[in-house]
């Protein structure tokens, strides 16, 4: 019950304002890629977040985001992606409270012209871990994360039975303009360093990541 109260508390908000499915247009020839992912239903309203990623380096990169946009009444959550490499970086409520992967995620690429399914996401663990584990109100725009720990619950397309059959009614009904092809996304397993910001605060990635072995930087005077 307190978990239930927390969660209610914490995770309500209004629904965010997309594109109408039916204004997408995506096809084989798009220059760019289209990401879904299949979510397993909670009461709350988050995103979850991705971001360009360099396997060679465990890094994120400032080359590309992908935000899909989860609400209670969605089964299934969609978004235009650049081509690249990403990482599943966090599970995020209000751009301000944050569930980050970087001890532990997958990656997947996405091409161009192609609808790649992430799989099947479980965001409840995630959403858990910001309603026990972080200030439940944010003053003047901080942000706040749950770092190093937290593991995506994600199903793997591999591991879903007819993940295509499923999919393929939805995009036919709800994105009647969405014509590409559409292909499973290999998953792999991959961490990222996690960042600083200019204040000193520990971050889930961004431009001040550092190497794992560089002094923390100094904190900013009081």
């Amino acid at each position: 019950m307190r978990l239930a109260a927390a969660l209610v508390g914490v995770l309500f908000l209004s629904a965010c304002a997309t594109t109408a499915p039916d204004k997408v247009f995506f096809a084989a020839d798009a220059a760019d890629g289209l990401v879904v992912m299949e979510l397993v239903p909670t009461p709350a309203t988050y995103q979850i977040e991705a971001a360009s990623f360099d396997p060679a380096q465990s890094r994120i990169e400032s080359k590309g985001y992908v935000t899909l946009y989860a609400s209670p009444a969605m089964r299934y959550a969609v978004s235009r992606a650049k081509p690249g490499v990403y990482a599943v970086t966090a599970v995020s409520h209000q751009a301000t409270w944050y569930d980050c992967f970087n001890g532990g995620t997958v990656s997947f690429e996405v091409k161009p012209g192609e609808v790649t399914f992430l799989g099947k996401l479980d965001a409840r663990p995630a959403l858990a871990d910001i309603a026990i584990k972080l200030p439940g109100y944010s003053m003047n725009s901080q942000k706040f994360y749950v770092l190093d720990t937290p593991r995506p619950a994600l199903t793997a397309p591999a591991d879903m039975a007819d993940w295509k059959g499923e999919l393929t009614p939805f995009l036919t009904n709800t994105y009647p303009n969405v014509t590409a092809p559409t292909k499973p996304a290999q998953l792999k397993p991959a961490t990222f360093a996690s960042g600083w910001s200019l204040l000193g605060q520990k971050v889930c990635y961004g431009y001040f990541n550092r190497a794992k072995d560089q002094p923390e930087p100094a904190k900013p005077a009081s």
